[in-house]
């Protein structure tokens, strides 16, 4: 957990005079939490040094941007040992109306009955956000809805509907219509599985398989073309995690049946996880990420084994003919170690994207966060910057990194002015117990004809932002 210097550090309480409490969530009148009130400092690379979320057991957050309202920003979590008195775990959310300089109270979106797992938030413009989670695999995914940028939310509806298959429900993936009026859903069930709403997540038509092959399909991220075209990407695995696993598309031009499920490429079978022993087979599995610009570009990120029990490499590919062909796969791991849990968002403008990943390809022994950018529809892309810069706060941190991801993804968003913000966990080991850290671009981004150009290093204080 982490050190009281740490949480002196993130969570300093703010002067009398500091930034007055505003808003709630769910509608229960929680003020706005003294975080970073008094100063950030600012990496070499321009974001603000890594923050801790809070001093409890997170991992596998989530991250979402509002699309047209500056400063609006939503982050779910995963908690361990939580003190609202539910099951352990619970989903919990948190908002900032300022870019992240200050958050509502943590608070639950529902208080289920039964354990949640795998929270994704999204939003779209006028105010819409969505939410989805697991409480436990019966019902399995949750979907809420917020119409009011998250003061106040629906109750929760199941995405499983009763006499009709299938029967239970893992790890969704959330994406919806720039407008919010299509959500979609996609969701395992061992076969991939996908259910929509048209009207704004108020309900969902019966889920549509999209895989009868008798693989395990995990989703891992979506994105929604202007066009109306739905992507997916997912991985599909044998039973037991023995041979191959296969990065596919899981993809509709108008998000209706029939969904298509192309394979973009193999990887070999998965390494063991030695870090830590009570890791599980599975858990350094290859995974995958997609996001589409306004011009329509496609661009998928993914891990893959090059050889049986290897090191995981991390590729990108992009699409320029709406998925009917692709580029050949080019390498964005650089040194030893593995490379995975991507993250891709689209910028502001076209040809502008984002990728985040963690990795232990420095070969000190130590993991880091890290982010690149390609200004060009993912032709090239920047080196990578080091987001997980601080060496104190926590016993499994380090000035060369941290001991082990903890949670098997991370995200990212990029808000209207061409900020990242990207969240992910850290920890011992996977057994933990590990936090959640996140950071954000200090500086808005300078939009050129020809790219982006960034400011500011030093030191920031509240009066910058």
């Amino acid at each position: 957990m982490l050190s009281a210097s740490a949480i002196a550090v993130a969570c300093a309480s703010p002067e009398p005079n500091d930034v007055a409490p505003r808003g709630r969530l769910g509608g229960g009148g929680a003020p706005i939490l003294p975080v970073v009130a008094s100063g950030i400092e600012i990496t070499p690379d321009g974001f603000w040094s890594e923050q801790p979320w809070a001093a409890e057991d997170d991992w596998e957050p989530a991250v979402a941007v509002a699309p047209d309202e500056e400063g609006v920003v939503h982050q779910l979590t995963t908690r361990y040992g939580t003190s609202f008195g539910t099951p352990d775990p619970a989903v919990v959310a948190r908002r900032s109306l300022d870019s992240g300089w200050t958050w509502q109270a943590d608070a639950l979106l529902e208080a289920a009955p039964v354990t949640q797992n795998d929270p994704q938030v999204i939003t779209a413009s006028g105010g819409w956000v969505f939410a989805a989670w697991i409480e436990g695999f019966e019902p399995g995914v949750k979907v809420v809805r917020s119409s009011d940028s998250g003061v106040t939310w629906s109750a929760p509806i199941t995405i499983l509907q009763a006499g009709k298959p299938p029967d239970f429900s893992d790890k969704p993936i959330l994406v919806a219509s720039a407008d919010g009026q299509r959500v979609w859903v996609a969701f395992n069930a061992s076969d991939g599985w996908v259910a929509s709403s048209d009207d704004f997540g108020a309900s969902f038509g019966v889920p549509h398989r999209t895989s009868a092959d008798g693989r395990y399909w995990f989703h891992n991220g979506g994105a929604v073309a202007l066009d109306g075209a739905v992507w997916f990407t997912a991985v599909d695995y044998s039973q037991d995690y023995s041979g191959d696993s296969n990065i596919r598309l899981v993809t509709s031009p108008d998000g209706e049946p029939p969904w298509q499920t192309p394979t973009l490429d193999t990887s070999r079978e998965l390494p063991p996880c030695t870090w830590d022993p009570g890791c599980p087979e599975g858990f350094l599995g290859p995974t995958s990420a997609v996001a589409v610009d306004a011009a329509g570009r496609i661009v998928v990120a993914y891990s893959a084994a090059r050889v049986p029990n290897g090191t995981l490499h991390l590729y990108t590919r992009r699409s320029t003919d709406g998925g009917a062909t692709w580029s050949p796969p080019v390498e964005i791991s650089a040194g030893r170690g593995h490379h995975t849990f991507p993250a891709l968002a689209a910028g502001p403008v076209p040809g502008d994207f984002r990728l985040a990943w963690q990795d232990d390809g420095a070969g000190t022994g130590f993991w880091n966060t890290r982010l690149a950018r390609s200004t060009d529809g993912g032709l090239t892309w920047s080196a990578p910057v080091r987001l997980s810069d601080r060496g104190d706060g926590a016993p499994y941190k380090d000035p060369l990194g941290y001991v082990f991801p903890y949670g098997d993804y991370l995200e990212l968003a990029v808000d209207s002015a061409g900020r990242e913000h990207v969240i992910w966990g850290e920890g011992p080991g996977w057994q933990g117990p590990g936090n959640v850290w996140w950071t954000r671009r200090a500086d808005a981004l300078t939009i050129f004809e020809d790219g982006f150009e960034s400011g500011g290093t030093g030191h920031w204080s509240a009066q910058d932002r």
